[in-house]
């Protein structure tokens, strides 16, 4: 076994486990939700989300990379290795080369 396919196994299996862990306090949660339901004023509601809140509720906005980092990094990538490198990014073509970049 390589170690990459060593390091995407145990990345699986600990994505397999968070699931099962979310799905687990999930069904905690709505457990909770169906016990209080009947002890609640006439004609009010609970959700689930709103009994308890956690982490995965809500989502985190992925970061959004500028152009003048992607360019740093194509000419890092560049000068490192010594060779042309090019890039699409937002319908205009980023370029950089091993000697000197240009955008």
């Amino acid at each position: 076994m390589t170690p990459r396919t060593l390091f995407k196994t145990m990345e699986y299996v600990r994505e397999i486990q968070k699931n099962e862990t979310i799905r687990t306090w999930e069904q905690i949660r709505w457990l909770g939700m169906i016990t209080i339901q009947p002890h609640l004023k006439k004609g009010t509601t609970i959700k689930p989300h709103e009994l308890i809140r956690f982490d995965w509720d809500t989502e985190k906005p992925a970061r959004v990379q500028k152009k003048e980092e992607i360019q740093a990094m194509l000419e890092r990538i560049a000068k490192r290795d010594k060779i042309d490198v090019q890039m699409t990014f937002g319908g205009e073509i980023l370029k950089a080369n091993g000697n000197n970049s240009t955008t």
